[in-house]
């Protein structure tokens, strides 16, 4: 049985603590705002979309809460980036940011990681716990915006972020202070909509600004003291609103964080 506790432990400031017992009790964290809750995928209507748009209010918590509360098909098998860059590395502690409903976490922890995750949606993380639940597997999760703030107050030997997308290219500063969570030794993963899939048809992110670029990852991780190990653009099928698949383009890049 797993020893995730699926009872979101709900706080009179609104703070959200879901964790498994083995690793120890939740952290709870800030309280959710306005931003985007980035790894969901859902089927709807035919219609594939990511958790993925713009940072206006209407895309805040409350958004994504009722996104996740919906009759909408969550697919729970992990991004097939996120397994081919990570199958086989040896596990150590996790951090899945933006996490939505756990689908990458939950299969970090089947292969030994010790898997953590905060997103601000307390919806897509009770989802989260219940889909770990019934997995067998053990997840820490934290309810906070990370765009206010949210700190873990530790390191990770792997921190990843998928399709989460802000105007302004407000996805940079994310990624900076992403890069002070990683391990010394520790892997940084990020992946999204690349740049060459604008416009999209249907779903994601609509302005160029919002879209990822191999060369914006990059230099933002060099400049942080990163190796790059990767930097892609790969394939994905999605659908359009008609139902008819199309391939789309999404930059994966990973990077290592030098000994210091």
């Amino acid at each position: 049985m797993s020893a995730v506790n699926a009872d979101l432990n709900v706080a009179g400031d609104g703070n959200v603590s879901a964790s498994a017992t083995a690793a120890g009790p939740g952290v709870p964290a800030g309280t959710p705002g306005t931003g985007l809750s980035g790894d969901g995928v859902t089927q709807q209507g035919g219609v594939t979309q990511d958790g993925a748009g713009s940072s206006g209010p209407n895309w805040g918590a409350a958004h994504w809460d009722e996104r996740y509360s919906g009759r909408i098909h969550w697919q729970n098998e992990p991004s097939p980036h996120v397994v081919s860059a990570l199958r086989g590395r040896p596990p150590g502690a996790s951090l899945d940011v933006a996490c939505g409903f756990g689908r990458n976490s939950i299969w970090l922890a089947q292969q030994g990681w010790d898997a953590h995750g905060v997103d601000f949606s307390k919806v897509g993380l009770g989802k989260a716990a219940e889909f770990a639940n019934d997995a067998g597997v053990d997840l820490s999760l934290y309810c906070a915006d990370i765009t206010s703030g949210w700190d873990p107050g530790r390191t990770f030997d792997l921190v990843m972020l998928s399709y989460l997308h802000y105007r302004d290219f407000g996805i940079v500063p994310i990624v900076e202070r992403m890069t002070t969570w990683v391990a010394d030794g520790g892997l940084l993963l990020v992946i999204g909509f690349d740049e060459s899939s604008h416009p999209l048809p249907t779903g994601g992110p609509h302005q160029l600004d919002q879209f990822y670029s191999r060369e914006l990852l990059s230099g933002i991780m060099t400049g942080a003291g990163f190796e790059i190990e990767s930097a892609q653009v790969l394939p994905r099928e999605v659908y359009s609103d008609d139902g008819e698949p199309f391939m789309i383009g999404d930059t994966v890049v990973l990077g290592k964080r030098s000994g210091r």
